[in-house]
């Protein structure tokens, strides 16, 4: 689905990295899932950080790296699904997730994505997640194929309450969940941004 996406549409625009800043101290060792075609990541790597990143698309990985080429930067990403990562467990000291589990119509792979960036993680590591929220402009346009899961243009979207992505997020202390709003041409853009930290050894059963 995403490698067709990829083919048809291009993503471009500045990202907005204010809200989780802090948290990205220059030793940190950091993965991007879904990193598409390096928006976020290429972003962090020419401020200098160690950043990995893995997506499902080839495409997506090979506009980034040919950018990077561009900029003159080095950058260590591959294709990989976010549900099976190969990386060791306790390897990183953030995962972000920007848009990655809302991409996803079963709970099922939603919750294995949240597992395996758990098991990445070091111990007081933090997860960072950008989701859709119910509220969104776009909620409810396309197919539905399930609850809060819409079909729009070949791409997937799943859209949470705060309920239902604190459930997902279950493994994780909740550090702070903000609902973000910003008025666009056809409406308002809502999501939630979250802010969670590994503590302990917990799984979904």
């Amino acid at each position: 689905m995403w490698e067709s996406a990829w083919k048809r549409l291009r993503y471009g625009g500045d990202t907005d990295i204010s809200w989780f800043s802090a948290y990205l101290t220059q030793n940190a060792k950091i993965l991007e899932i879904g990193c598409g075609n390096g928006k976020t990541y290429l972003k962090l790597r020419k401020q200098g950080y160690d950043i990995y990143g893995i997506d499902i698309a080839p495409t997506a990985i090979a506009r980034l790296t040919e950018d990077a080429k561009i900029m003159g930067c080095e950058v260590a990403v591959k294709v990989a699904d976010a549900r099976h990562m190969d990386f060791e467990e306790n390897m990183f000291d953030i995962v972000l997730g920007l848009h990655i589990i809302d991409a996803f119509a079963e709970k099922s792979d939603v919750c294995q994505i949240i597992n395996e960036c758990h098991r990445v993680l070091k111990p007081g590591g933090y997860f960072v997640c950008e989701v859709f929220c119910v509220h969104d402009m776009r909620y409810g346009r396309g197919k539905r194929i399930d609850d809060d899961v819409f079909l729009r243009g070949g791409i997937v979207t799943r859209y949470f309450d705060r309920e239902t992505l604190l459930s997902v997020l279950n493994p994780f202390q909740i550090i702070q969940i903000l609902h973000v709003q910003s008025k666009k041409r056809y409406g308002v853009r809502c999501v939630y941004r979250a802010i969670c930290r590994k503590t302990q050894e917990q799984r979904y059963l």
